[in-house]
This record gives C-alpha cells, structure tokens and sequence, in this order.
C-alpha cells in the first residue's frame, strides 16, 4: 500500500532537511577552507576557494612541531582519562547493581545529583582539590577529575542490572572468585555498554576546553582543544586544516562505533 504525503508532512521534511544541512555548514566552510591555498583565501573565497592546495596539511604536520605537540598533549590525556574512567565505572556499576551494602540507594542518588549538576557548578571544588594535591599545571590536572565520572557509573549500573544473576551464580558454583565473575562474566557481556561509555568519553575528552584553561598554564602541556586559535598560526588556511585534522579522530571512532554506541545507550536504558 502507498503511504500517502500530505502537504504538511512534505513540508517538515523540507525543514529538517534544511536544518541538517544548516548544523553542517560549518564543517564544509572548515573542510573547503583547508584546502584553499593561502595566498587566495579571503572572505568571499571560504566557500569557493580560486586556488586547492594541501601545503597546509603538510605544514601542520611535518612543519609544525607546536602543533603536533598539543596533538600529542590531547591524544595523551585522552587516553589516561579512559584508562580511569572505564574499569572504575565499569566496577562502580557491578557493585551498584549486583550487590547489596548499606546506604547502596542513597549513595546512588548521590551520583545522580552530581551527574545532573552543570560543569560549572563543579569546577571550583575541583580547581581547590587539584591545588591541595599540586597538581596545578599538569596532565592529571586534566585527566584524574574526567577519570571518575557519575555518568559512566549510572551507564554502567543500568546496563549491567539486566544480566542474569543465574549466570552469576552458576560462575559461583563452578568455583569462580569474584574477580574471576567480574573478568570473565561482567566484562564480555558489557561490551555494547563498554564500548558507548568509551565513545562519549573519548569525544567529551578530546574536546575539553575549560579544564585546560584554568588549570595549565604552560603552553607545553596544552591541548589542541584551546591552541587551535593560537597565534602562531597567522594563516587562516592553517587553521582551518589543524581543525580539520582535529576532528577527523573523533569523527572517526563515531563512525565505526556508531552501531554500539546506540546499542549500549539503548539497552542500558531498557534494562
């Protein structure tokens, strides 16, 4: 049977179609703009560049020793926050979920307060914490505060709370520790789950902005997030080509783990 198209619904079409390709405007002006030579980009030029080049590209990466630096700074506090963050919310979700201790609700309704709280709201407990311990001016000021995160605690609860607790104890039985039941029970079939909480972190991470700012202040230790705008690119072509070369990581890893990021978030939230 045809489905039948009445004038409104064509015309919603048409808005959100129109919107979609509004909200991606900015990455074809970035994308077009990176490949404009530098001696003809101007401001009629971004959209239609006279002249495609991709000596940028090859200035940010091989010319560039700045750049590269604050890609490394990024890759590399992304990476420690999610070597923290995914066992610790991993087994913060196993003991919320599986097991029973007193004040078990309370304390998780404590991770939920601080999981609907605005960033703001936690960045100057955090900047007197991270001066207590001095560590000001460093990468675990950055990565130790994103490592233990109430989200992926939450994530990891719901997810993990629609396993059987027979094939839990049937590990038991068969003489299985804790650990065991953990490493080799938990962990396999959280993977859908493991791999969404990966993927929000990594681009929640990558692109951090106000934590660098306030608590590096060696342009050494920077990541690109904050630098991308810097001065020493004085080419707007450069910077154009920086952000694209920025973006294609995370754009990546979302592409091929879009399928498990909607698997993990939309089980965990029937379950």
């Amino acid at each position: 049977m045809k489905q039948k198209w009445s004038l409104g619904r064509i015309l919603v079409r048409i808005l959100i179609t129109a919107l979609s390709l509004y909200c991606l405007l900015p990455l074809f002006v970035t994308l077009l703009s990176s490949l404009a030579a530098p001696e003809t980009l101007t401001r009629l030029h971004r959209l239609f560049p006279l002249n495609w080049s991709l000596r940028q590209y090859e200035t940010a990466l091989l010319r560039s020793p700045e750049y590269m630096t604050w890609f490394w700074n990024s890759l590399r506090m992304t990476a420690w926050t999610l070597l923290i963050n995914l066992p610790v919310s991993l087994l913060a979700g196993y003991g919320f979920a599986k097991f029973d201790f007193k004040g078990k609700n309370a304390l998780f309704f404590v991770y939920i307060v601080v999981m609907l709280m605005p960033f703001q709201a936690t960045l100057v407990p955090q900047y007197l914490t991270i001066d207590f311990l001095g560590l000001m001016n460093t990468r675990a000021a950055v990565f130790l505060p994103n490592g233990f995160s109430a989200f992926g605690a939450f994530l990891m609860t719901q997810y993990i709370k629609g396993i059987d607790n027979q094939l839990i104890e049937a590990a038991r039985m068969e003489g299985m520790s804790q650990p065991g039941i953990f490493m080799r029970v938990i962990v396999p079939l959280s993977r859908p789950s493991i791999a969404a909480l990966f993927i929000l972190v990594f681009l929640d991470c990558w692109s951090v902005i106000e934590q660098p700012m306030i608590f590096i202040t060696d342009a050494a230790l920077e990541p690109l997030s904050i630098k991308l705008g810097s001065l020493a690119f004085s080419q707007a072509s450069l910077m154009y080509a920086g952000g694209v070369i920025f973006l294609f990581l995370p754009l990546l890893i979302y592409l091929f783990g879009y399928d498990d990021l909607v698997e993990g978030i939309s089980l965990g939230s029937v379950k």
